[in-house]
């Protein structure tokens, strides 16, 4: 009898640059946890040849001869996976040599967790910078009303959670499937972020002038109108949403956007869709950032608005974290990584 298989890796790849994808499967192959297949998916590409190249038999190849998008080529995947745990990992990331049994480990322990998350550092050709906040499950849950916090290549999932909830990739998202996805996982199931480095997450110049960036822009906000039908909440206070995600450029309204604040928890008071305790603190937390951003504290400070939401434990844990700066060097990405934290 073969060898129950401990983690599935499940990529998607198109086109991608030859020694970007080399690096990433490299970087699972290589991995501390040996256990495990690699499911890649070439998606109608050129990126066949450089797969094959690996003389590895863990690797599992899926061809398509047209391209099919990624949430058909991931959903192939997770058809095809073997292992207790499906991890998930695009083809021009780099994970840290550790990564899988980290998840796994966590996993393992924890029983009541169907997803985990890792941090994650982002980085262009010449230089970096990091993202991440610690947050327990009911926060996750909480945040993902507003905005994603997750990176969906740091993410690992029991795949019996998959299975038993017939959860799967939404076709009608061509951009922003794994927002989308979270969001209905969180209804199933506890999603979890491992305070952690797992990733390396690269990021192109041209990724950020795409095209395509205003029909990715429509289907992210399609699922934050979905979040706030599920309230009862009218679609034109999205603007309070973006204005959260600090995607505004006009004067904020400090008064209307408490308000809006409210009409949340009110309202999720009564759905009960989102831990109470946690969703009043992401929000909390998220308005006190604006006003520190935006220089409004001290016009507010005798303003009974300030005091009603000066959520002072968790806003100076939220602080706290934002001044942990993690410096990291690769010295060289087939080998371990140096990481140094220094607290500014």
């Amino acid at each position: 009898m073969s060898k129950s298989i401990d983690v599935s890796v499940i990529m998607s790849t198109y086109n991608t640059k030859e020694e970007f994808l080399k690096m990433s499967i490299f970087s699972i192959l290589n991995q501390t946890l040996k256990n495990l297949e690699l499911i890649i998916v070439n998606d109608g590409g050129n990126n066949l040849e450089v797969i094959k190249s690996f003389n590895d038999k863990r690797i599992v190849i899926l061809n398509h001869e047209k391209t099919k998008g990624l949430p058909i080529s991931l959903n192939e995947a997770i058809d095809k996976c073997k292992g207790k745990y499906i991890a998930r990992m695009d083809s021009d990331d780099i994970s840290k040599l550790n990564r899988l049994e980290i998840q796994k480990k966590y996993l393992d322990i924890h029983s009541n967790i169907d997803i985990c998350a890792m941090f994650y550092k982002k980085f262009y050709e010449e230089n970096d910078f990091i993202i991440n906040s610690l947050y327990n499950y009911n926060d996750i849950a909480s945040q993902l009303f507003f905005r994603n916090v997750l990176a969906h290549p740091t993410i690992m999932f029991r795949r019996s959670f998959l299975i038993e909830n017939n959860l799967r990739y939404s076709l009608e998202y061509e951009y922003s499937q794994d927002f989308e996805f979270w969001t209905r996982c969180i209804k199933k199931g506890n999603i979890s972020l491992i305070p952690k480095l797992g990733l390396y997450y690269r990021i192109h110049r041209d990724q950020i002038r795409s095209s395509k960036k205003d029909k990715q822009k429509f289907l992210y906000e399609s699922v934050l109108l979905r979040n706030l039908k599920e309230l009862e909440i009218e679609e034109s206070n999205i603007r309070f949403i973006n204005i959260l995600n600090e995607n505004n450029s006009s004067k904020i309204n400090f008064i209307q956007l408490s308000n809006f604040i409210d009409l949340i928890i009110k309202k999720n008071n009564i759905k009960k869709i989102y831990n109470s305790k946690s969703l009043k603190k992401v929000l909390y937390n998220a308005f006190f950032k604006l006003i520190i951003k935006n220089k409004e504290f001290n016009s507010l400070l005798n303003i009974k608005i300030a005091f009603k939401f000066f959520y002072i434990a968790n806003f100076l844990n939220a602080f706290f974290y934002s001044m942990l700066k993690i410096k990291i060097k690769i010295s060289n990405v087939f080998d371990n990584t140096i990481v140094n934290i220094s607290i500014f």
